[in-house]
C-alpha cells in the first residue's frame, strides 16, 4: 500500500471518529458506533477467511519449499499490516464510544490524542 495513501486513509478515521460525537445526538452516535462496529467485524470476519485460502494456495502453488517459504514471508508482511490497520480502526472505535456522551471540544481532543497514541503504538506513523 502506499504511505500516503495509508497516511491519508487514517486521517480520515481520525477525522471522521473525531467529529462523531458533533455530528449526531447521543443515539445517532451509539448507532453510528455499533453501525461501525459492525462493518469492521464483518471486514475483519472476510479478511481472515481470504486470509487462510491465500495462504493455502500460496503453499499450493510454490514451485519448492524455499519458493514457498519466501511467498509466504512476503505475504506475511503486507498481511501484518492488514491486522494492524484492523486494531487501529477497533481502537479509533474504542475512543468514539468513550466519547459518545460527552460531546464538547475538550472531549473531542481527548479522543483524537488517543487514536492518535493508540496509532502510534501500532507503528502507524501519524503525519
Amino acid at each position: 500500500m502506499n504511505p500516503h495513501r495509508a497516511k491519508l486513509q487514517w486521517l480520515t478515521v481520525l477525522i471522521l471518529v473525531a467529529c462523531l460525537p458533533f455530528a449526531c445526538s447521543p443515539s445517532s452516535q451509539q448507532k453510528a458506533i455499533s453501525t461501525t462496529l459492525t462493518a469492521v467485524n464483518a471486514a475483519s470476519a472476510a479478511f481472515v477467511t481470504f486470509d487462510s485460502q491465500h495462504q493455502q494456495d500460496i503453499v499450493s502453488q510454490a514451485t519448492s519449499k524455499e519458493a514457498g517459504q519466501a511467498a509466504l514471508a512476503s505475504y506475511r508482511a503486507e498481511q501484518t499490516k492488514v491486522a494492524t490497520l484492523f486494531a487501529g480502526a477497533y481502537r479509533a472505535i474504542a475512543a468514539a464510544a468513550t466519547v459518545v456522551n460527552s460531546p464538547n471540544i475538550d472531549g473531542m481532543i481527548a479522543a483524537a490524542a488517543l487514536v492518535a497514541q493508540e496509532l502510534q503504538s501500532l507503528g502507524v506513523k501519524i503525519p
